[in-house]
């Protein structure tokens, strides 16, 4: 799923669910992107009811201006030898508002779950905010299950450094923004599409200094 906006303040509303039941041995990935609205919301729910299931979730939120992004998710771990995997990655300028709220639950009787979720945002303004929740439900003893949240902002020495190397300040700033996120984009498998986020990304970095 895809969302964008080319405008700092979007009047455009997305409320979109996405809900998925995996099978034994199925494997599932989904990369989600919203570059704007006045409102977005997502909310994704992933039973993995069979053994050997792999499900990936990944995700970015760039807003500006004061937009919202508001991200909800959950992953039930019901059968043995199961993989989950999440990456949240925000950027958040003025005024604009991310909510990131991300649940694994694990089942009895489903040991040997393998399970890693991370949210992480880039604070681009004093006024950007975020609410980010990660949560874990461990009823099994026989598991490897990990999560965490990081919110910080661009590094005063990286941006020197490309000053130095005769960038602009804006410049600079755009293209560490744009690195942070990128890490996600990279992730979509098919080239043209990942092209185009690249550009739109860029491009919305640079409208959200």
């Amino acid at each position: 799923m895809t969302s964008a906006c080319s405008a700092r303040v979007c009047e455009a509303f997305h409320i979109a669910r996405c809900a998925l039941t995996q099978a034994q041995d199925s494997h599932y990935h989904s990369i989600s992107i919203a570059l704007g609205a006045e409102i977005s919301r997502l909310d994704t729910t992933a039973q993995l009811r069979g053994t050997g299931v792999q499900c990936a979730l990944d995700g970015l939120a760039h807003i500006a201006g004061q937009q919202v992004a508001d991200t909800h998710t959950c992953i039930t771990h019901a059968e043995a030898h199961g993989v989950s995997r999440q990456l949240q990655k925000c950027v958040v300028a003025d005024t604009a508002h991310a909510v990131f709220n991300g649940r694994v639950q694990v089942h009895p009787g489903a040991q040997k779950t393998d399970s890693a979720q991370s949210s992480r945002t880039l604070l681009m303004g004093p006024k950007a905010q975020v609410n980010t929740l990660p949560q874990l439900e461990i009823n099994a003893d026989d598991v490897r299950c990990t999560h965490g949240a990081t919110v910080g902002q661009l590094d005063s020495e990286e941006v020197f450094y490309l000053q130095s190397r005769g960038l602009s300040v804006d410049a600079a700033r755009s293209l560490l923004t744009y690195a942070f996120a990128a890490e996600v984009i990279a992730r979509i498998p098919i080239a043209s599409v990942r092209q185009q986020l690249q550009d739109a990304v860029l491009q919305h970095g640079s409208a959200g200094l």
